[in-house]
């Protein structure tokens, strides 16, 4: 009996606890994608010859140590076994890791180039686009179309005639691939969640019909 009532007693404890771990995890989510945004929203201002508002160096910083508390309290979460959560806050942090991963690529090429040119233009308002349908729940399918058109546009232009004008047309490639690279993370993780909500559905539907 006196191990019935202290099971109980962990039982609602946890229930009291996790919710909480959840509403700090959602916290988290948003100061991730808000600080990438920011990030973003930088790096769109260099390709435009401007100067960024906000310091590079102090933003990555406390992005990578965000993630990384993120990242222990998914686990956490993840690993409780009263409440068997689902895996999605752990694959959410693997995302966001990789992406933050490819962002500092992102940074080292936008720091690289010179100059202003129509392509850094075209390519400064997609990565302002990309900051502002950053999102979780934004699938990136559009944003993916729009980079693979540009650099589809990029390979037939013109080649450039000046060293300065080649090194910054290679500079503006590599930042490119790394903006699609980007994106193409965002969305296979919404196609893999998405897919896995459907399959959820099904498995629910199914046992409804068993039980009947």
């Amino acid at each position: 009996m006196a191990l019935m009532i202290v099971g109980a007693g962990i039982a609602i404890l946890l229930n009291l606890y996790m919710p909480k771990l959840d509403q700090g995890i959602r916290a988290d989510q948003k100061k991730v994608e808000l600080l990438m945004r920011q990030i973003l929203f930088s790096m769109a201002q260099r390709l435009r010859g401007e100067e960024p508002y906000l310091e590079f160096d102090h933003r990555f910083d406390e992005l990578k140590q965000l993630l990384q508390n993120l990242e222990a309290n998914a686990l956490r979460n993840m690993e409780n076994s009263f409440l068997k959560s689902s895996p999605y806050f752990l694959k959410y942090v693997d995302m966001r890791l990789v992406q933050f991963r490819v962002l500092t690529q992102m940074k080292r090429h936008s720091a690289a180039f010179q100059g202003v040119s129509e392509p850094s233009r075209i390519l400064s308002r997609l990565t302002e686009k990309t900051a502002l349908e950053l999102s979780e729940d934004n699938p990136a399918e559009e944003l993916v179309i729009g980079v693979n058109k540009m650099v589809h546009d990029f390979r037939k232009s013109e080649l450039p005639v000046s060293r300065e004008e080649f090194e910054n047309r290679a500079v503006l490639f590599q930042f490119m691939n790394d903006l699609r690279y980007f994106l193409e993370i965002k969305r296979d993780f919404y196609i893999e969640f998405q897919t896995m909500q459907k399959e959820k559905v099904s498995f629910r539907h199914f046992l409804f019909f068993v039980r009947r």
